[in-house]
Protein backbone atom coordinates (compact mmCIF):
# COMPACT_ATOMS: atom_id res chain seq x y z
CA UNK A 1 0.00 0.00 0.00
CA UNK A 2 2.82 2.42 0.84
CA UNK A 3 4.46 1.61 -2.50
CA UNK A 4 1.22 2.49 -4.27
CA UNK A 5 0.87 5.84 -2.47
CA UNK A 6 4.47 6.84 -3.26
CA UNK A 7 3.95 5.89 -6.91
CA UNK A 8 0.63 7.72 -7.18
CA UNK A 9 1.58 10.97 -5.48
CA UNK A 10 4.65 11.26 -7.66
CA UNK A 11 2.37 12.04 -10.64
CA UNK A 12 1.55 15.71 -10.22
CA UNK A 13 0.33 18.11 -12.91
CA UNK A 14 -1.18 21.53 -12.42
CA UNK A 15 -3.51 23.94 -14.25
CA UNK A 16 -6.02 26.57 -13.20
CA UNK A 17 -9.56 26.82 -14.53
CA UNK A 18 -9.36 23.56 -16.45
CA UNK A 19 -12.09 23.02 -18.99
CA UNK A 20 -11.42 19.54 -20.35
CA UNK A 21 -9.55 16.32 -19.75
CA UNK A 22 -6.98 17.36 -22.35
CA UNK A 23 -6.20 20.47 -20.28
CA UNK A 24 -5.67 18.23 -17.27
CA UNK A 25 -2.90 16.15 -18.79
CA UNK A 26 -0.82 18.81 -20.48
CA UNK A 27 2.56 19.49 -18.89
CA UNK A 28 2.50 23.14 -20.01
CA UNK A 29 -0.14 25.80 -20.61
CA UNK A 30 -2.64 24.40 -23.15
CA UNK A 31 -2.82 26.08 -26.54
CA UNK A 32 -6.51 26.89 -26.13
CA UNK A 33 -6.17 28.09 -22.54
CA UNK A 34 -7.68 31.47 -21.61
CA UNK A 35 -8.24 33.08 -18.21
CA UNK A 36 -7.75 36.30 -16.27
CA UNK A 37 -4.93 34.76 -14.23
CA UNK A 38 -1.24 35.42 -14.67
CA UNK A 39 0.52 32.06 -14.34
CA UNK A 40 4.05 31.17 -13.34
CA UNK A 41 5.21 27.61 -13.84
CA UNK A 42 7.77 26.68 -11.21
CA UNK A 43 11.03 25.51 -12.78
CA UNK A 44 11.56 21.76 -13.16
CA UNK A 45 8.21 20.82 -11.59
CA UNK A 46 6.38 20.14 -14.87
CA UNK A 47 7.04 17.03 -16.92
CA UNK A 48 5.43 14.25 -18.87
CA UNK A 49 7.17 10.88 -19.09
CA UNK A 50 6.03 7.79 -21.00
CA UNK A 51 7.89 4.50 -21.08
CA UNK A 52 6.71 1.46 -23.07
CA UNK A 53 8.21 -2.00 -23.31
CA UNK A 54 6.94 -4.95 -25.34
CA UNK A 55 7.80 -7.45 -22.61
CA UNK A 56 8.12 -6.79 -18.92
CA UNK A 57 11.62 -5.89 -17.73
CA UNK A 58 11.02 -8.20 -14.77
CA UNK A 59 11.08 -11.13 -17.23
CA UNK A 60 14.86 -10.80 -17.57
CA UNK A 61 15.99 -8.45 -14.77
CA UNK A 62 15.51 -9.16 -11.07
CA UNK A 63 15.46 -5.83 -9.26
CA UNK A 64 15.72 -7.26 -5.74
CA UNK A 65 18.76 -9.40 -6.57
CA UNK A 66 20.14 -7.01 -9.23
CA UNK A 67 20.68 -9.97 -11.58
CA UNK A 68 20.07 -10.55 -15.29
CA UNK A 69 18.83 -13.88 -16.66
CA UNK A 70 17.94 -14.20 -20.34
CA UNK A 71 17.72 -18.00 -20.42
CA UNK A 72 13.93 -18.39 -20.27
CA UNK A 73 13.34 -15.03 -21.91
CA UNK A 74 15.24 -16.10 -25.03
CA UNK A 75 13.69 -19.57 -25.12
CA UNK A 76 10.25 -17.90 -25.23
CA UNK A 77 11.36 -16.15 -28.46
CA UNK A 78 11.12 -12.68 -26.92
CA UNK A 79 12.92 -9.56 -28.09
CA UNK A 80 13.64 -6.30 -26.28
CA UNK A 81 11.63 -3.37 -27.60
CA UNK A 82 11.41 -0.10 -25.64
CA UNK A 83 10.11 3.39 -26.42
CA UNK A 84 10.30 6.43 -24.17
CA UNK A 85 9.28 10.09 -24.34
CA UNK A 86 10.21 12.75 -21.81
CA UNK A 87 9.01 16.38 -21.96
CA UNK A 88 10.10 18.80 -19.24
CA UNK A 89 8.68 22.27 -18.79
CA UNK A 90 11.68 24.07 -17.32
CA UNK A 91 9.94 27.45 -17.11
CA UNK A 92 6.79 29.11 -18.41
CA UNK A 93 4.86 32.30 -17.86
CA UNK A 94 1.39 33.22 -19.12
CA UNK A 95 -0.73 36.36 -18.89
CA UNK A 96 -3.94 37.75 -20.40
CA UNK A 97 -3.51 40.37 -23.10
CA UNK A 98 -6.60 42.12 -24.45
CA UNK A 99 -8.85 39.35 -25.78
CA UNK A 100 -6.00 36.88 -26.07
CA UNK A 101 -3.73 34.93 -23.73
CA UNK A 102 0.03 34.99 -24.25
CA UNK A 103 2.65 32.71 -22.79
CA UNK A 104 6.30 31.83 -23.26
CA UNK A 105 8.72 29.37 -21.72
CA UNK A 106 11.56 26.91 -22.06
CA UNK A 107 11.09 23.17 -22.58
CA UNK A 108 13.38 20.14 -22.68
CA UNK A 109 12.60 16.99 -24.70
CA UNK A 110 14.02 13.49 -25.01
CA UNK A 111 12.77 10.78 -27.38
CA UNK A 112 14.28 7.36 -27.95
CA UNK A 113 13.72 3.73 -28.75
CA UNK A 114 15.63 0.48 -28.59
CA UNK A 115 15.01 -2.82 -30.34
CA UNK A 116 17.18 -5.94 -29.92
CA UNK A 117 16.00 -9.04 -31.76
CA UNK A 118 15.73 -12.46 -30.14
CA UNK A 119 18.51 -13.78 -32.41
CA UNK A 120 20.89 -11.06 -31.25
CA UNK A 121 20.11 -11.66 -27.57
CA UNK A 122 20.63 -15.40 -28.04
CA UNK A 123 23.97 -14.84 -29.78
CA UNK A 124 25.39 -12.78 -26.93
CA UNK A 125 23.89 -14.98 -24.21
CA UNK A 126 24.37 -18.48 -25.64
CA UNK A 127 27.17 -18.03 -28.20
CA UNK A 128 27.24 -19.11 -31.84
CA UNK A 129 27.41 -22.92 -31.48
CA UNK A 130 23.60 -22.98 -31.70
CA UNK A 131 23.84 -21.63 -35.26
CA UNK A 132 26.32 -24.24 -36.52
CA UNK A 133 26.32 -24.82 -40.32
CA UNK A 134 23.74 -22.18 -41.04
CA UNK A 135 23.74 -18.52 -42.04
CA UNK A 136 22.08 -16.16 -39.60
CA UNK A 137 21.15 -12.56 -40.47
CA UNK A 138 20.76 -10.05 -37.68
CA UNK A 139 18.37 -7.31 -38.72
CA UNK A 140 15.55 -5.45 -36.95
CA UNK A 141 17.98 -4.05 -34.39
CA UNK A 142 17.53 -0.36 -33.73
CA UNK A 143 18.79 2.30 -31.36
CA UNK A 144 17.73 5.93 -31.68
CA UNK A 145 17.97 8.91 -29.36
CA UNK A 146 17.28 12.63 -29.71
CA UNK A 147 17.50 15.38 -27.09
CA UNK A 148 16.71 19.04 -27.66
CA UNK A 149 15.47 22.16 -25.90
CA UNK A 150 12.98 24.77 -27.08
CA UNK A 151 12.10 28.37 -26.36
CA UNK A 152 8.45 28.93 -27.22
CA UNK A 153 5.93 31.72 -27.65
CA UNK A 154 2.23 31.00 -27.91
CA UNK A 155 -0.95 32.94 -28.44
CA UNK A 156 -4.66 32.20 -28.16
CA UNK A 157 -7.65 33.81 -29.82
CA UNK A 158 -11.34 33.01 -30.17
CA UNK A 159 -13.85 33.37 -32.97
CA UNK A 160 -17.46 32.64 -31.97
CA UNK A 161 -17.51 29.04 -30.65
CA UNK A 162 -14.04 28.26 -31.97
CA UNK A 163 -10.91 28.60 -29.83
CA UNK A 164 -7.53 28.52 -31.55
CA UNK A 165 -3.97 28.54 -30.32
CA UNK A 166 -0.55 28.40 -31.91
CA UNK A 167 2.89 27.88 -30.42
CA UNK A 168 6.17 28.71 -32.17
CA UNK A 169 9.20 26.83 -30.88
CA UNK A 170 12.83 27.81 -31.46
CA UNK A 171 14.80 24.59 -31.06
CA UNK A 172 18.34 23.77 -30.00
CA UNK A 173 19.56 20.23 -30.71
CA UNK A 174 21.62 18.80 -27.83
CA UNK A 175 22.21 15.14 -28.72
CA UNK A 176 21.40 12.97 -31.70
CA UNK A 177 22.11 9.30 -32.35
CA UNK A 178 20.47 7.16 -34.97
CA UNK A 179 21.53 3.67 -36.00
CA UNK A 180 20.47 3.78 -39.65
CA UNK A 181 21.87 0.30 -40.27
CA UNK A 182 22.75 -2.23 -37.60
CA UNK A 183 23.02 -5.35 -39.74
CA UNK A 184 25.49 -8.19 -39.63
CA UNK A 185 25.44 -11.87 -40.49
CA UNK A 186 27.61 -14.91 -39.91
CA UNK A 187 27.89 -18.51 -40.96
CA UNK A 188 29.53 -20.94 -38.54
CA UNK A 189 30.98 -24.03 -40.31
CA UNK A 190 31.97 -27.21 -38.51
CA UNK A 191 35.67 -28.14 -38.94
CA UNK A 192 36.41 -25.89 -41.91
CA UNK A 193 39.84 -24.83 -40.65
CA UNK A 194 39.26 -25.00 -36.93
CA UNK A 195 36.11 -26.05 -35.09
CA UNK A 196 33.38 -23.47 -35.54
CA UNK A 197 35.11 -21.33 -38.17
CA UNK A 198 32.84 -18.39 -38.89
CA UNK A 199 32.26 -16.09 -41.85
CA UNK A 200 31.26 -12.67 -40.54
CA UNK A 201 29.78 -9.81 -42.58
CA UNK A 202 29.01 -6.42 -41.05
CA UNK A 203 26.99 -3.48 -42.34
CA UNK A 204 26.73 -0.88 -39.59
CA UNK A 205 26.09 2.83 -40.08
CA UNK A 206 25.11 5.49 -37.56
CA UNK A 207 24.94 9.27 -37.40
CA UNK A 208 25.57 11.43 -34.35
CA UNK A 209 25.69 15.06 -33.32
CA UNK A 210 26.08 16.78 -29.97
CA UNK A 211 26.43 20.26 -28.51
CA UNK A 212 26.25 22.06 -25.19
CA UNK A 213 23.14 21.81 -23.06
CA UNK A 214 22.56 25.54 -23.46
CA UNK A 215 23.24 27.34 -26.72
CA UNK A 216 22.02 28.11 -30.22
CA UNK A 217 23.91 25.55 -32.29
CA UNK A 218 21.96 22.82 -34.09
CA UNK A 219 19.05 25.24 -34.62
CA UNK A 220 15.51 24.28 -35.51
CA UNK A 221 11.90 25.41 -35.68
CA UNK A 222 8.58 23.74 -34.93
CA UNK A 223 4.93 24.65 -34.75
CA UNK A 224 2.14 23.46 -32.45
CA UNK A 225 -1.46 24.21 -33.36
CA UNK A 226 -4.81 23.47 -31.74
CA UNK A 227 -8.48 24.12 -32.52
CA UNK A 228 -11.30 23.62 -30.04
CA UNK A 229 -15.06 23.90 -30.56
CA UNK A 230 -17.44 24.49 -27.65
CA UNK A 231 -21.09 23.90 -28.52
CA UNK A 232 -23.41 23.92 -25.50
CA UNK A 233 -22.53 20.80 -23.47
CA UNK A 234 -20.22 19.33 -26.09
CA UNK A 235 -16.63 20.23 -27.03
CA UNK A 236 -14.28 18.86 -29.63
CA UNK A 237 -10.58 19.61 -30.16
CA UNK A 238 -7.74 18.72 -32.52
CA UNK A 239 -4.09 19.34 -31.72
CA UNK A 240 -0.89 18.91 -33.73
CA UNK A 241 2.54 19.26 -32.09
CA UNK A 242 6.19 19.13 -33.15
CA UNK A 243 5.66 19.96 -36.79
CA UNK A 244 9.24 21.01 -37.48
CA UNK A 245 12.92 20.16 -37.92
CA UNK A 246 16.42 20.47 -36.45
CA UNK A 247 19.46 21.40 -38.53
CA UNK A 248 22.37 19.40 -37.09
CA UNK A 249 25.72 21.06 -37.81
CA UNK A 250 27.66 20.80 -34.54
CA UNK A 251 30.02 17.83 -34.06
CA UNK A 252 28.30 15.76 -36.76
CA UNK A 253 29.87 12.35 -37.37
CA UNK A 254 29.19 9.30 -39.49
CA UNK A 255 30.12 5.91 -38.03
CA UNK A 256 30.75 2.93 -40.33
CA UNK A 257 31.83 -0.66 -39.78
CA UNK A 258 35.42 -1.10 -40.96
CA UNK A 259 35.29 -4.75 -41.99
CA UNK A 260 32.58 -5.94 -44.35
CA UNK A 261 33.58 -9.61 -44.71
CA UNK A 262 35.87 -11.70 -42.53
CA UNK A 263 36.69 -15.35 -41.87
CA UNK A 264 37.21 -15.90 -38.16
CA UNK A 265 38.83 -19.23 -37.25
CA UNK A 266 38.10 -19.08 -33.58
CA UNK A 267 40.35 -19.61 -30.61
CA UNK A 268 42.95 -22.33 -31.22
CA UNK A 269 46.13 -23.01 -29.22
CA UNK A 270 48.61 -25.75 -28.36
CA UNK A 271 50.38 -26.61 -25.13
CA UNK A 272 53.39 -24.59 -26.28
CA UNK A 273 51.35 -21.37 -26.40
CA UNK A 274 50.22 -19.06 -23.61
CA UNK A 275 46.43 -19.17 -23.26
CA UNK A 276 46.12 -15.57 -22.05
CA UNK A 277 48.01 -14.27 -25.06
CA UNK A 278 45.90 -16.30 -27.51
CA UNK A 279 42.73 -15.08 -25.82
CA UNK A 280 43.92 -11.48 -26.04
CA UNK A 281 44.69 -11.93 -29.74
CA UNK A 282 41.22 -13.37 -30.29
CA UNK A 283 39.54 -10.43 -28.57
CA UNK A 284 41.64 -8.02 -30.63
CA UNK A 285 40.50 -9.79 -33.79
CA UNK A 286 36.85 -9.58 -32.80
CA UNK A 287 37.31 -5.90 -32.00
CA UNK A 288 38.69 -5.35 -35.49
CA UNK A 289 35.75 -7.16 -37.08
CA UNK A 290 33.16 -5.01 -35.34
CA UNK A 291 35.27 -1.86 -35.16
CA UNK A 292 33.53 1.36 -36.14
CA UNK A 293 35.34 4.20 -37.88
CA UNK A 294 34.14 7.72 -37.24
CA UNK A 295 34.48 10.51 -39.75
CA UNK A 296 33.34 14.11 -39.78
CA UNK A 297 29.95 14.14 -41.47
CA UNK A 298 28.16 16.76 -43.51
CA UNK A 299 25.34 18.74 -41.96
CA UNK A 300 21.92 17.15 -42.03
CA UNK A 301 18.28 17.86 -41.14
CA UNK A 302 15.89 15.66 -39.16
CA UNK A 303 12.23 16.04 -38.37
CA UNK A 304 11.02 16.38 -34.81
CA UNK A 305 8.76 13.56 -33.53
CA UNK A 306 5.15 14.39 -34.39
CA UNK A 307 2.28 14.30 -31.92
CA UNK A 308 -1.38 14.34 -32.85
CA UNK A 309 -4.48 14.17 -30.67
CA UNK A 310 -8.27 14.32 -30.99
CA UNK A 311 -10.45 14.81 -27.93
CA UNK A 312 -14.20 15.10 -27.42
CA UNK A 313 -16.17 15.53 -24.20
CA UNK A 314 -19.82 15.85 -23.28
CA UNK A 315 -21.29 17.20 -20.08
CA UNK A 316 -23.67 14.58 -18.70
CA UNK A 317 -24.62 16.57 -15.60
CA UNK A 318 -23.75 19.81 -13.87
CA UNK A 319 -20.52 18.43 -12.41
CA UNK A 320 -19.67 15.41 -14.62
CA UNK A 321 -18.07 15.12 -18.08
CA UNK A 322 -17.72 12.04 -20.26
CA UNK A 323 -14.82 12.15 -22.71
CA UNK A 324 -12.91 10.16 -25.32
CA UNK A 325 -9.36 10.88 -26.44
CA UNK A 326 -7.08 9.60 -29.18
CA UNK A 327 -3.35 10.29 -29.15
CA UNK A 328 -0.80 9.50 -31.82
CA UNK A 329 2.94 9.82 -31.04
CA UNK A 330 5.59 9.19 -33.65
CA UNK A 331 7.81 6.23 -32.88
CA UNK A 332 10.93 8.21 -33.68
CA UNK A 333 13.72 6.05 -35.00
CA UNK A 334 15.16 4.55 -38.15
CA UNK A 335 15.15 6.94 -41.09
CA UNK A 336 12.50 6.07 -43.66
CA UNK A 337 10.85 3.53 -41.38
CA UNK A 338 8.94 5.59 -38.84
CA UNK A 339 5.75 4.40 -37.24
CA UNK A 340 3.21 5.82 -34.78
CA UNK A 341 2.26 4.72 -31.31
CA UNK A 342 -1.51 5.09 -30.84
CA UNK A 343 -3.23 5.49 -27.47
CA UNK A 344 -6.98 5.43 -26.88
CA UNK A 345 -8.75 6.86 -23.82
CA UNK A 346 -12.33 6.85 -22.57
CA UNK A 347 -13.18 8.24 -19.16
CA UNK A 348 -15.07 10.57 -16.90
CA UNK A 349 -14.21 13.69 -14.88
CA UNK A 350 -16.24 14.94 -11.92
CA UNK A 351 -16.23 18.21 -10.00
CA UNK A 352 -16.19 17.15 -6.37
CA UNK A 353 -16.16 20.79 -5.26
CA UNK A 354 -15.21 24.18 -6.67
CA UNK A 355 -11.59 23.32 -5.81
CA UNK A 356 -11.27 19.63 -6.67
CA UNK A 357 -11.81 17.62 -9.85
CA UNK A 358 -11.46 13.84 -9.95
CA UNK A 359 -11.00 11.99 -13.23
CA UNK A 360 -10.41 8.45 -14.38
CA UNK A 361 -10.00 6.73 -17.76
CA UNK A 362 -9.59 3.35 -19.32
CA UNK A 363 -6.85 3.51 -21.96
CA UNK A 364 -5.31 1.16 -24.50
CA UNK A 365 -2.02 0.94 -26.40
CA UNK A 366 -0.32 -1.91 -28.27
CA UNK A 367 2.20 -2.55 -25.49
CA UNK A 368 -0.24 -2.52 -22.59
CA UNK A 369 -3.90 -3.05 -23.61
CA UNK A 370 -5.50 -2.66 -20.18
CA UNK A 371 -4.66 0.53 -18.30
CA UNK A 372 -6.54 2.62 -15.75
CA UNK A 373 -5.90 6.31 -15.16
CA UNK A 374 -6.74 7.98 -11.89
CA UNK A 375 -6.10 11.58 -11.02
CA UNK A 376 -7.10 14.55 -8.91
CA UNK A 377 -6.85 18.23 -9.78
CA UNK A 378 -7.03 20.80 -7.02
CA UNK A 379 -6.65 24.54 -6.53
CA UNK A 380 -5.98 26.08 -3.13
CA UNK A 381 -5.38 29.79 -2.79
CA UNK A 382 -2.84 30.66 -5.51
CA UNK A 383 -1.48 27.15 -5.94
CA UNK A 384 -2.70 24.56 -8.44
CA UNK A 385 -1.63 20.96 -8.62
CA UNK A 386 -2.67 17.62 -10.02
CA UNK A 387 -1.97 13.98 -9.17
CA UNK A 388 -2.16 11.60 -12.10
CA UNK A 389 -0.96 8.38 -13.64
CA UNK A 390 -2.19 6.88 -16.90
CA UNK A 391 -1.51 3.38 -15.68
CA UNK A 392 -2.18 2.24 -12.14
CA UNK A 393 -1.47 -1.30 -13.38
CA UNK A 394 2.17 -0.36 -14.04
CA UNK A 395 2.96 -1.72 -10.60
CA UNK A 396 1.83 -5.14 -11.81
CA UNK A 397 2.30 -5.28 -15.59
CA UNK A 398 5.57 -3.30 -15.74
CA UNK A 399 5.04 -2.65 -19.48
CA UNK A 400 3.80 0.92 -19.44
CA UNK A 401 4.93 3.64 -17.04
CA UNK A 402 3.64 7.20 -17.06
CA UNK A 403 4.64 10.22 -15.00
CA UNK A 404 3.06 13.66 -15.34
CA UNK A 405 4.11 16.39 -12.90
CA UNK A 406 3.86 20.17 -12.60
CA UNK A 407 3.30 23.02 -10.18
CA UNK A 408 1.84 26.45 -10.94
CA UNK A 409 1.35 29.68 -9.06
CA UNK A 410 -1.20 32.33 -10.11
CA UNK A 411 -1.32 36.00 -9.22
Amino acid sequence: MNKFLIFFFFYITVFSQVSSHQDLENYRIPLTYHSNDTILGLPLFSNNFNFFTKHSIADWYNLSDNTIDFENYISDNKSIEMIFFLDNNIFNFGLPFRDSYLSFGINHHIYGNLNFSNELLSLFWNGNSQYLNQTIDFFNNRLSFIQYSSIYFQSYFQYKDCKMGARFNFLHGINYFNLDRGHFSFNSVNNLITPFSTYISTNIYARTSNSNLIGFSNPGLSLDYAVKFDIKDFNFSIQLENLGFIYWNKNTYAHNSNTHNYLFNGFDYTMDEVVSEELENTLDTLSDIFAISSEKDSRFITRTPLKFSIQASMKTSVDTDLFIDFKCIEDWGETGNRDFLNMYFIGVSKDVSDKIILFSTFNYNKFSPFNLSLGIFSKFDNWMFKLNTNNLFALFSEKYFHINTSLYYTF
